[in-house]
């Protein structure tokens, strides 16, 4: 594979263009690997070598600009790796109001905020990669299982995108059915007062038995749930200890009630522009998925060189992204814009 002498000359990585796999690197099924993070600046740079457009052996522009962007998602991938935590954090005390809160918790602000996100994702053409990266950002305690959490979240934007988004749509404004979900959670998990490993499959098949007009909703649901897995809600069911959430009427006609949605600390998402030929401009607007409690901070960048990104008319409901290029562009020219929002003082 190499030549250890000193005078060896320096060889390409591929004696040849090679043809590209015809999956994105997101794509199941996945593959767990652990490195010493001091290697991941080199391994980043050698895997550059993808991104240099004479590796690849295909047939026109339109497909190498898709591999070239499937090679961008695989550096972001790598380059966003985390120090590996397989340990379960601490739980509560236990007992049934933890498990009303958990429950409550995971139905609101886990489940339902996730399917707002992958409908958000699917209307801004995001990449599964972007859609998952803004999930990572919002839930806290995701990026400890960013393994499980691409299995979960790979599963449910495919669901999403090949169903009917308006169903999603009618389950996301449907607070009976949050409630409804909440309880099969907590009917599954009342008397260990959390989620475990033995109750976890309770918990999916309660789910899954939820009656509702949308039936690929709770497909999907169940699905995202199933990419988890037990260890991924049991990290994400921590902060779910902290809520308070109401269970009694569970088993009487009615749902899981508690507080609102908690307000936003962090958002993400991915924006493509075109300036079409003749002009050096686009704009486009972009609403957030929740409204934030003030202005956020917002972070701009553009996959191109060519242009320069910025914004306008930022409030706590969206803002307008703009690309301008130092002049007029001969052909259509396509943009990727990646934003981030974040309340002052959230790293």
């Amino acid at each position: 594979m190499w030549d250890s002498s000193p005078w060896a000359s320096q060889r390409p990585s591929f004696v040849q263009p090679v043809t590209p796999p015809s999956t994105a690197p997101c794509d199941p099924p996945l593959v767990c690997i652990s490195v010493n993070q001091e290697w991941l600046p080199y391994i980043l740079g050698a895997l550059t070598q993808l991104a240099q457009p004479t590796t690849w052996d295909v047939a026109d522009r339109a497909t190498l600009e898709d591999v070239l962007g499937r090679v961008t998602d695989l550096l972001a991938c790598v380059g966003t790796a985390v120090p590996c935590n397989s340990a379960i954090p601490p739980i509560g005390p236990g007992g049934t109001q933890q498990a009303c809160n958990i429950s409550g918790y995971l139905a609101n602000m886990i489940i339902r905020q996730s399917l707002i996100y992958g409908i958000n994702a699917i209307q801004q053409n995001q990449t599964t990669f972007g859609f998952g990266l803004a999930i990572l950002r919002f839930i806290p305690g995701g990026i400890n299982i960013a393994y499980y959490m691409l299995l979960g979240f790979q599963a449910l934007y495919n669901a999403i995108e090949g169903g009917t988004l308006s169903d999603f749509q009618a389950a996301i404004d449907d607070p009976l059915l949050m409630g409804e979900i909440a309880c099969a959670i907590y009917s599954a998990i009342s008397a260990s007062g959390q989620i475990t490993a033995a109750n976890f499959p309770t918990l999916v098949s309660n789910v899954g038995a939820v009656s509702y007009t949308h039936a690929d909703v709770i497909s999907a649901i169940v699905d995202y749930l199933n990419g988890l897995g037990a260890s991924g809600l049991m990290v994400l069911q921590v902060p779910g200890v902290l809520t308070t959430y109401d269970c009694s009427g569970c088993g009487h006609g009615g749902g899981v009630t508690g507080p609102p949605n908690l307000p936003p600390y962090q958002e993400a998402g991915q924006v493509t522009l075109t300036i079409t030929a003749g002009n050096a401009d686009a704009s486009v607007g972009v609403p957030f998925v929740e409204s934030w409690p003030s202005d956020p901070l917002l972070t701009l960048t553009a996959d191109s060189e060519e242009v320069v990104a910025s914004y306008s008319a930022l409030s706590q409901t969206g803002f307008t992204c703009h690309i301008t290029a130092a002049v007029p562009v001969l052909a259509d020219l396509t943009v990727h814009v990646s934003w981030l929002a974040q309340l002052p003082g959230v790293i």
